[in-house]
């Protein structure tokens, strides 16, 4: 609607973004997208998030919901250490077991004026993004799921980057941990393909979790 006045909305996210890139700049979308979410309000059952203690929490979403839950939530058991590149303080939170890891896969809302380091949204970007600046945050989300089990929420599991991470796993980590995917109404069908690769499947909603 703001570029192209209601054209090209049954196309696909990544062509659109780079067409409105390209039609205007890219600070112009990433602060588009940044205003779309800077306000998103988390449900009471998101506020939970903090009532546990996590290896690490890992997001493709830009927004700042995780970070609010934590801000709010005054018996948080602990403090999110926020990783956008690979100059994050991984160390910190190796050593320090009331951190938890936030990792930011596809960059955040607060970040939007660096050209190194923009939003994943365009097919370019995709394929940058596990070479240019981000490659140890999805070193880090392999690391991870090699040794523990993974809960995917709500996600497709289409995204290029996390597919890249299973199918290393699946090579080089047979029989390591299995994952769990939350999805409602995921179909049989999709139930069964990832079984074949350790994850199970299940009809559920985050707050049901």
């Amino acid at each position: 609607d703001t570029y192209f006045s209601g054209k090209f909305k049954e196309q696909d996210l990544k062509h659109v973004s780079d067409m409105a890139i390209s039609e205007t700049s890219l600070f112009s979308v990433q602060e588009l997208i940044q205003l779309y979410f800077q306000d998103i309000e988390p449900a009471n059952f998101h506020l939970k998030i903090p009532d546990y203690k996590w290896r690490a929490i890992f997001t493709t979403n830009y927004d700042r919901l995780v970070e609010v839950c934590y801000e709010r939530n005054k018996n948080k058991l602990q403090t999110p250490e926020i990783i956008l590149t690979n100059n994050g303080r991984f160390d910190a939170t190796r050593t320090n077991a009331n951190l938890v890891p936030l990792v930011k896969l596809h960059g955040c809302i607060t970040r939007t004026r660096d050209e190194k380091l923009p939003l994943i949204l365009t097919v370019d970007q995709y394929n940058d993004s596990l070479e240019e600046g981000r490659d140890r945050l999805f070193n880090m989300l392999f690391e991870v799921a090699y040794e523990n089990t993974i809960v995917f929420v709500g996600h497709s599991l289409q995204d290029h980057n996390l597919r890249a991470v299973l199918s290393k796993l699946q090579k080089e980590a047979r029989h390591g941990q299995r994952h769990y995917l939350l999805r409602p109404g995921i179909d049989e069908v999709e139930v069964r393909f990832w079984a074949q690769n350790k994850i199970t499947a299940l009809d559920a909603t985050f707050k049901q979790f």
